[in-house]
């Protein structure tokens, strides 16, 4: 049985902890989709599945669990609304939020290396 990793992320409620987070995550979000593109093994047995389809996946799980989201139209611009800090018409990210994100990435990690 396969295990799900968990969230390992301490970040604290002060914005530039938060906005330094998300720039990290967007890093590893780029490489997890840039991977996945390029013919990665994280859907086996599913064919050819978009990373639009895998972001849509994605936003849909973080929208049933937090608020705000609905105007967010990928994982990488979500990140990037959440390293705007407070500027106008920005996101709002939490620890929690965070925590789930790099869950979220954590697990397409491991599945990028076949488990």
């Amino acid at each position: 049985m396969t295990t799900v990793p968990e969230a390992s992320l301490s970040v604290s409620d002060d914005p530039l902890s938060i906005a330094v987070e998300a720039t990290r995550l967007l890093g590893r979000w780029s490489l997890v989709s840039q991977k996945h593109e390029a013919g990665c093994s994280c859907c086996p047995g599913l064919g050819d599945v978009d990373v639009a389809d895998v972001e849509k996946d994605i936003l849909a799980d973080l929208r049933a669990r937090h608020g705000g989201l609905d105007a967010v139209d990928g994982v990488g611009n979500l990140l990037k609304a959440f390293v705007l800090r407070g500027k106008p018409g920005a996101v709002t990210a939490t620890p929690v939020l965070l925590s789930d994100i790099d869950r979220i990435i954590g697990v397409l990690e491991q599945m990028q290396r076949g488990w």
